[in-house]
């Protein structure tokens, strides 16, 4: 007889779209540390005859087949995933009806039913981890397929036939469903009728006011066209038939018509339709269907804060309305249940012609909160409107006539109000606090100024923001939000000329720690003070503050953003990819967090990964050169020298473009000309770049004068030294006992 220890163990093959190899990673994880042998191609695209043949070996002798489903699947109408699957229904042929083989899992929003997958996969159960993420539900299938409990594995029965005998492990399986016993066939019909009506009913409160509405309106008109047509009136002619039915329908008209008075006009549109007997799922709405108005894989508690426009007489305050915008973006991302995309996201569409259908469909949100601003002589009037995007239809609006100095109670009263309109309820306990609240109207004028000043990113800029900063605190000593301007301001001026020194960073340093005096929880000061130690090469106290932030505002995606510089300047590369994944999640048009992720991919030797983020990335903003350097490094890493030059080509910087270029030209051989543009890179740019020398001559093979560079780099508080324990581009000097003795100063 067998026991449990010589049964082999059961192999999972793992299929899925390469969008979603995180989640089957994720996943495959999960399944071996229950036991299981997983197989899954990790490569982002497989080719040739002789991997073919091995995933196809693979299908036919696994034991069971696990089919990953989501979005990216079903965008895709060809994929090597669908030949996967198919292969996989194709065996099930030789299969009895009640082998446990095929595993589909829903990875995401996708619905099952309408999901784009063979038939064979719709009979059988499903199972849901969002994100690929272990639930009690895959550990209990896991400890069923390890015990065998579904179904023999082929590998047991082929051991049990060559054996000739029986074996536990070859013992008769029940049936997944059993036989019907009497009045099993009216209770599953019973069943099926009671979860109709309830789903029906869920999706009907679910549904806007004036779509439940027009709903009731076209129920009663196809009740009066056809309730008293032939089959309820048989003993009338077909024109006495036609008679009652015009002439109820002509005292039912009238009554719908006033109903509709003081509806949008989209949704008087759309009733007319339905009067008019158009088909209900053709009803226009927008560019759409009724059909598809509730039926989105995007939360429906989700918003996007719109930066709102300025009207004032002269165009001279958006600073003032942008700021009025992004304070209640943060007051609104304080709601637990609400999914509010972060500033750099929501303010992307700024100044583009795009639709409300649009921006909510890039930013994956449900309603979009837009409105204008008007300040004169110490007043200010805000409109705003709440608009769900899929229809067009307007769920709130309202025009505030303030006093400047109550602008923080307009704030509040419209997050509430957009809560309320979308009908989530907050705690006793659940406040939401502007973190920006000051009883000065001039300081928070300035330090709204100082702020868009400071996010230009230029030197000029920062200078203003400065002094904007400093008349904020002299109209309100106390405000934290303007020491922390003050701070990163201040510390952002040395990076246009030279490196960071100590009296630059200490001054920094002061103005944040008197915020976090003023203001203990304000997450902003601890994200700023934490990069400031980061980048100055303070890990615990780096750590100790960027975790706080975190805290603070889990959905702080500068938090995160800085979080991931963190672990990777540690060397914990697989978690500073996990912290920039979680960045893009929060803000998904951030570039900055784009950029950190395909560093870290290419750190990590996922060449195609890191191409993707960049890609994404230039798409978001095409003219920012650096993500072309960025590029240029990744096509250097993975051995495509021609395609880092042409790269380098697109980098207006001409140190950037050299340092790319140069280590391209090497890895062609060329090495006089690697040479030439590694000396004119010293000579112009080696006072200001020390890190980037030392790249170029780490890659090019000379050690020593790497390591002399290296010395310089730290002495200057380079901040790109923070990468020196992870950047590939220093491989080569890795076993060299001075690499070691260089972590070991630098506490790393």
């Amino acid at each position: 007889m067998s026991s449990d220890a010589d049964r082999p163990k059961p192999t999972v093959f793992v299929s899925y779209a390469s969008e979603d190899r995180e989640a089957a990673r994720r996943i495959g994880d999960a399944l071996s540390g229950h036991g299981l042998v997983v197989w899954f191609d990790e490569s982002e695209l497989g080719g040739g005859d002789v991997w073919d043949q091995k995933i196809r070996k693979q299908i036919r002798e696994c034991d069971y087949f696990m089919a990953l489903v989501s979005a990216h699947t079903e965008a895709r109408h060809e994929g090597y995933f669908r030949r996967e699957w198919r292969l996989a229904v194709e065996r099930t042929l030789d299969m009895a009806d009640d082998h446990t083989f095929l595993l589909p899992v829903v990875i995401d929003g996708t619905i099952e039913g309408r999901a784009r997958v063979p038939e064979k996969f719709l009979s059988v159960q499903w199972l849901k981890l969002p994100g690929g993420q272990a639930t009690p539900a895959l550990e209990a299938l896991c400890r069923r397929l390890v015990s065998g409990d579904d179904a023999a594995p082929p590998a047991a029965k082929k051991a049990s036939r060559s054996t000739g005998g029986a074996s536990p492990s070859a013992a008769p399986i029940p049936r997944e469903f059993p036989r019907q016993e009497p009045g099993q066939k009216v209770k599953f019909w019973v069943e099926v009728a009671g979860w109709t009506f309830w789903s029906g009913w869920a999706l009907y409160k679910r549904l806007p006011r004036w779509i439940r509405i027009l709903l009731i309106f076209w129920l009663i008109v196809l009740f009066l066209e056809r309730g008293c047509g032939r089959s309820g009136h048989r003993e009338y002619s077909d024109d006495a038939q036609k008679k009652v039915s015009n002439h109820d329908t002509a005292l039912a008209i009238p009554a719908i018509k006033q109903q509709m008075q003081g509806l949008p006009e989209t949704v008087r549109q759309a009733t007319q339709a339905a009067l008019n007997g158009v088909p209900l799922q053709s009803i226009p709405l927008n560019g759409g269907t009724l059909s598809g108005a509730a039926s989105s894989g995007v939360p429906e508690k989700s918003i996007a804060v719109l930066p709102f426009v300025d009207m004032s007489e002269k165009k001279d305050q958006e600073y003032f309305s942008d700021g009025l915008s992004e304070e209640l973006l943060d007051l609104l991302a304080q709601v637990p249940e609400l999914r509010v995309p972060a500033r750099t996201s929501s303010f992307y569409f700024k100044g583009k012609q795009a639709t409300v259908a649009e921006i909510a469909k890039a930013l994956s949100v449900t309603h979009v909160l837009e409105g204008s601003v008007r300040k004169d002589h110490g007043t200010v009037r805000v409109t705003v409107q709440l608009i769900r995007a899929d229809t067009g239809y307007n769920v709130w609006s309202k025009t505030y006539d303030r006093d400047l100095k109550d602008l923080f109670e307009v704030q509040d009263e419209i997050s509430n109000a957009v809560v309320a309109a979308l009908k989530i309820q907050l705690l006793p306990t659940q406040h939401l606090v502007s973190a920006y609240a000051t009883t000065s109207v001039d300081a928070h004028d300035a330090f709204l100024l100082g702020w868009q000043l400071h996010f230009l990113g230029d030197a000029d800029a920062d200078r203003r923001a400065i002094a904007a900063f400093h008349k904020a605190l002299a109209a309100d000593p106390s405000y934290a939000p303007a020491y922390v301007g003050l701070g990163m301001a201040t510390i952002s001026l040395p990076s246009d000329s030279g490196g960071l020194g100590a009296p630059v960073y200490q001054e920094s340093m002061s103005y944040v720690d008197r915020a976090i005096e003023l203001a203990p929880q304000l997450s902003i000061a601890y994200s700023a003070r934490g990069i400031f130690r980061l980048e100055h090469q303070d890990w615990r106290g780096a750590q100790a503050d960027i975790a706080q932030a975190a805290t603070l505002d889990p959905r702080d995606s500068q938090a995160q953003r800085y979080l991931s510089r963190y672990l990777a300047s540690q060397g914990l590369l697989t978690e500073a990819v996990a912290a920039s994944r979680r960045a893009i999640e929060i803000d998904p048009l951030d570039i900055f967090a784009l950029e950190n992720l395909a560093n870290f991919l290419a750190a990590s030797a996922d060449y195609a990964g890191a191409r993707e983020a960049l890609r994404r990335a230039r798409e978001i903003n095409p003219a920012d050169w650096d993500l072309w350097y960025e590029s240029g490094l990744v096509e250097v890493l993975s051995g495509h020298s021609a395609e880092a030059l042409a790269a380098s080509r697109q980098i207006s910087l001409e140190g950037y473009r050299w340092t790319v270029a140069a280590m391209a030209h090497h890895s062609q051989g060329e090495v006089a000309e690697a040479r030439r543009l590694t000396a004119d890179l010293i000579k112009k740019y080696g006072h200001s770049e020390p890190y980037a020398v030392a790249r170029v001559l780490a890659w090019c093979g000379d050690t020593e004068r790497a390591f002399e560079w290296l010395t310089r780099a730290y002495a200057a508080h380079d901040d790109r030294m923070e990468s020196v324990k992870y950047d590939p581009l220093l491989s080569q000097l890795r076993t060299d006992p001075r690499y070691q003795a260089l972590l070991r100063t630098m506490n790393l």
